[in-house]
């Protein structure tokens, strides 16, 4: 769901290039930086208890004990409160118990810890036409539909 880093491709070396130019040093087989400047961070890549939480707390939901699937959701959010999966799926527990503007935030937050994950767009968009907002309802299924373009769910929406 996450974006990969940006990686600087090295350039061969030009015969007569400026003595001031800064080297690229490898960081491994695939990424260089460029000697002075910061690397960015690597993704932090969720812990095992982490995604162990989460299964937990997916498990609870598909079998409909909604306030055990919350508790979950809630103490992952705790340990890691930009967790996509467990925002979006908290969002639709939610939605699913009526509290609209509470799952509204939770969407929106989801969709600005990752910019490249459509489905808190989505859900978003549902709720909003839901509501009548139809205008900002198509705004953000068409930005679904440009952050996944394959995914079929934010067209056929539209």
């Amino acid at each position: 769901m996450s974006a990969q880093p940006a990686r600087v491709i090295p350039l061969p070396h030009r015969p007569g290039s400026s003595s001031s130019a800064r080297p690229l040093m490898p960081i491994d087989d695939q990424t260089f930086a460029i000697e002075g400047i910061a690397a960015p961070p690597a993704a932090a890549r969720p812990s095992a208890a982490v995604e162990a939480l989460l299964a937990e707390a997916l498990d609870a939901l598909e079998a409909a004990n909604l306030d055990q699937a919350a508790h979950l959701l809630q103490q992952l959010l705790q340990t890691d409160p930009n967790h996509v999966e467990a925002l979006v799926a908290l969002g639709y527990l939610s939605q699913t118990r009526g509290a609209a503007d509470e799952a509204l935030d939770l969407y929106r937050r989801a969709a600005q810890a990752d910019l490249s994950a459509w489905q808190p767009m989505f859900n978003h968009a549902l709720l909003l036409e839901a509501q009548g907002d139809t205008a900002e309802a198509i705004a953000l299924l068409k930005n679904a539909c440009v952050v996944a373009p394959s995914e079929p769910a934010p067209p056929l929406r539209l």
